[in-house]
């Protein structure tokens, strides 16, 4: 039987079961769509190396970038057959992803739906790591995470974190380091995935012109087949100690770059929320950050007319409930400038607060983003993959942000920036000898 739940606004429905062997299926009808969507996810990703395997009581650790790694050798069958041609047989594209505290596995179709979902479940479900396999990948890994190492936009970030973060792996690469990738063995490769790869531990996301009941009939069935030996239980992944204070407040480099590239970042050290409050409060810094740096802010304007700025300019804020952080970042000459008119500019925010006719407008506009998130299959999926593991829905979504007042952004980024808890991270143009 469904749970169903409906957002009368946009006349759309999610219904949401659990099958017999504890997946969650969340299955989201688009009548009319061409296209389907099926995401097979898990709630694991890069941040997840210290962990309690289930029915244990000692914290085992593994090599960073083990989810990432996990991730590339699932695609590997033990019957040798190729699961990128048995998805093309179908017409189908499929991929897959590692982020910080998530991986996910998926396809989108046009035809054909429940063979290419039957192709997406017993591929995840049949992981096959041998010695000889898990070698070989670490050389394709090591040539990955080489090219990262090239891309400023990855180093200065990861610089960041790394000024920012004391213990908490997000200060880490998700693939890892070639040191780290090295230590993994097909053993280690098995113990994480019988301890995330559970089935309580993941949900199962189908998007289009798809009925629930024949969707849930097809699952059930394909998840019969699994013939895996699952824990039962989940995985208990130990609370983090971080300091509030950061590692230090300047970091640079040097790289073949045109101009100097800089970020400026802020640990936000008010975090613990989980649910609807923690969708309350990405909101709020994400409203804050708009209406001080967006297109039609003071600060952007200003800086754009002094050429301090260009279009090359970013910002952005990750909100999870163990970490968050704010950031600022843009090519430019005039990187001391920059960063003096920036803390000035937030000084001055922090003191006068936003008008509420720019913050109608701007929560106008969120809202907008997110109705137009419902015509997009894949953006349905991914979202509702990653509202399920945080305990929402994009219902919640819209009703918190609905919900946001002009008190809670002023509050958001008033207790945000810190300059204690701030850093910046340079990358400076390597220097050519004469």
């Amino acid at each position: 039987m469904f749970e169903i739940k409906e957002f009368p606004l946009l006349k759309e429905t999610i219904y949401e079961t659990t099958l017999s062997n504890g997946l969650r299926l969340i299955v989201i009808p688009k009548k009319g769509f061409t296209k389907q969507f099926a995401m097979y996810a898990t709630d694991y990703g890069s941040n997840n190396i210290r962990f309690v395997p289930v029915g244990q009581t000692e914290t085992v650790e593994v090599p960073l970038g083990i989810a990432h790694f996990l991730e590339h050798k699932m695609f590997d069958n033990p019957n040798g057959e190729n699961v990128f041609e048995q998805f093309a047989k179908y017409g189908a594209s499929p991929n897959a992803f590692t982020g910080n505290g998530m991986t996910a596995y998926y396809f989108v179709s046009t035809d054909d739906f429940y063979e290419n979902l039957h192709i997406l479940i017993n591929y995840v479900n049949s992981p096959y790591f041998t010695h000889e396999s898990v070698e070989k990948e670490k050389g394709i890994i090591g040539q990955e995470i080489t090219m990262y190492d090239d891309m400023e936009g990855w180093v200065i970030q990861k610089n960041l974190l790394q000024a920012l973060y004391h213990n908490h792996p997000v200060r880490n690469d998700i693939a890892g380091d070639i040191e780290s990738i090295s230590k993994i063995t097909h053993e280690m490769l098995y113990l994480c995935y019988n301890n995330f790869y559970n089935p309580a531990n993941m949900v199962l996301v189908t998007v289009g012109d798809i009925d629930p009941d024949e969707v849930l009939e097809h699952a059930e069935k394909y998840v019969a087949e699994d013939k895996r030996a699952l824990a039962v239980g989940k995985v208990v992944k130990p609370v983090i100690d971080e300091p509030s204070e950061i590692v230090k407040p300047y970091v640079e480099a040097y790289m073949d770059v045109a101009r100097p590239i800089v970020m400026y970042g802020c640990k936000d050290n008010n975090v613990g929320y989980t649910g609807c409050n923690l969708l309350r409060r990405r909101h709020a810094v994400d409203i804050a950050l708009e209406l001080f740096a967006g297109s039609e802010s003071d600060f952007y304007n200003d800086m754009y007319r002094a050429q301090v700025v260009d279009q090359s300019f970013e910002y952005g804020y990750t909100g999870e409930t163990e970490y968050a952080y704010a950031y600022f970042s843009v090519e430019t000459e005039k990187k001391d400038e920059f960063l003096a008119k920036l803390k000035e500019y937030i000084a001055k925010t922090k003191k006068d607060g936003f008008l509420e006719e720019s913050f109608h407008r701007v929560k106008k506009s969120f809202l907008g983003d997110l109705i137009r998130v419902f015509n997009n299959v894949n953006s349905i999926a991914i979202h509702s993959t990653y509202r399920a593991f945080n305990g929402t829905t994009l219902f919640d979504y819209y009703d918190v942000l609905n919900s946001i007042t002009l008190e809670d952004v002023t509050a958001a980024f008033a207790s945000l920036f810190d300059e204690e808890h701030s850093a910046v991270s340079v990358i400076l143009p390597t220097v050519k000898e004469a």
